[in-house]
């Protein structure tokens, strides 16, 4: 009996011994992490490594690369990224994680003739490559390509390409239209088309022995292919003046 209650005295001394050095290792751990002093993190980004190791140094930071990533518009070797960001605080001592730019990568070009515009947009950004959004969209007209696919591209397919340039497409406008024969025609009929097909039509009167309002010359010439963007004139003849 005596051998047992021996036994349990010593288990729960040990299990006193455990708990004391437990709550003094935190309190320990606590004073040592509290008594370090709070630093505002500098703004390393647009430094090279080096540098901003120097700087994160002196504050009383520590530095750590963290990873590499493709940049076009830095030199190789500078931070893009900093974790904790800028002007935060944290305490003295605090490994700061840097993302360093690196030299882009080749990329090949794919091919994007006859694709829709959106999925080629997205196969550009998927390759890390960019659509050249800032210049104004060309449209042509294609018996081949339906509208709204990609018609032409730069840089074609199959060039060898830094990663992040751009790309630019040349989009199909569809069927192109026929422009009619208006010679001889009342020029309202002209109108009734131009209307239908959402057209732009310059009228230039002319003196001529026909009858009046009605076209007597067109550019472009009837049966040639036309676009939305076409200029359309067309001469008619001048009314006649009622005399008085």
């Amino acid at each position: 009996m005596r051998k047992k209650n021996r036994h349990i005295t010593i288990c729960v001394a040990i299990i006193i011994i455990l708990v004391a050095i437990y709550f003094s290792f935190n309190f320990i751990m606590n004073t040592v992490i509290h008594s370090n002093k709070e630093i505002e993190v500098p703004n390393v980004e647009d430094k090279s490594l080096s540098e901003a190791a120097k700087i994160l140094s002196a504050v009383g930071l520590a530095s750590l690369k963290a990873g590499e990533e493709s940049v076009l518009d830095k030199p190789e070797g500078y931070v893009i990224r900093q974790i904790p960001p800028p002007n935060v605080m944290v305490r003295e001592g605090r490994v700061i994680r840097l993302t360093v730019s690196v030299k882009a990568k080749d990329a090949l070009v794919p091919n994007l003739v006859g694709r829709p515009v959106r999925v080629a947009i997205g196969i550009i950004e998927n390759i890390n490559m960019q659509f050249d959004a800032f210049s104004e969209i060309v449209r042509r007209s294609s018996r081949e390509i339906p509208k709204d696919f990609v018609l032409e591209q730069t840089p074609p397919a199959g060039s060898i390409v830094e990663v992040g340039q751009y790309v630019s497409l040349v989009l199909s406008d569809g069927l192109p239209l026929w422009m009619p024969d208006f010679v001889g025609v009342p020029f309202s009929q002209a109108q009734i088309w131009a209307n239908r097909e959402k057209m732009k039509i310059e009228r230039i009167d002319v003196d001529d022995a026909g009858e009046p309002d009605t076209i007597v010359r067109q550019e472009p010439a009837a049966d040639e292919d036309i676009t939305k963007a076409s200029s359309v004139v067309l001469y008619v003849t001048r009314a006649a003046v009622k005399e008085e």
